[in-house]
């Protein structure tokens, strides 16, 4: 054994450097992966999410705008310009009831339905008549929020 030579009990190992550049590559590509399945999984949540809040918005518009016809049934002349506020499950529904709009005898109901940031609005046109005070409805049709 020369002078410049260690015995090989004290040789530096160097068999396993090779092998941290790889792990660390296949661990950015891992974590990557993991990283946009998160995404898509929580876009996909959301869109349904949305579909049912939506739907929920939606539902709680046409009760306010069957909770209108009947108290116009009970009363008219019933109108509330100003708008009230109906629960309906997790949902609340804003009415607004104009008389003589578009018309004499007739009513337009407008009812938005909120169900956490979704919005979907409804609009009726009622006929209300003056003798029986019975109300018929005209036309009723989505409208934007």
């Amino acid at each position: 054994m020369t002078n410049n030579q260690r015995p090989p009990c004290l040789q530096p190992e160097n068999k396993g450097i090779a092998a941290i550049p790889t792990v660390i590559i296949f661990g950015g590509i891992i974590a990557e992966i993991a990283i946009a399945t998160t995404f898509l999984s929580l876009a996909f949540t959301n869109t349904s999410l949305g579909l049912r809040l939506s739907a929920e918005a939606f539902g709680a518009a046409q009760s306010g705008v069957e909770d209108a016809v009947l108290r116009l049934a009970r009363d008219r002349n019933y109108q509330n310009i100003s708008g009230y506020s109906l629960a309906v499950g997790r949902a609340t529904a804003t009415i607004t009831i104009t008389q003589g709009s578009p018309s004499a005898n007739q009513a337009t109901i407008l009812s938005t339905g909120t169900s956490f940031r979704r919005k979907r609005a409804v609009r009726a046109i009622v006929t209300i008549d003056d003798v029986s005070g019975v109300v018929s409805l005209v036309s009723l049709k989505e409208t934007t929020p």
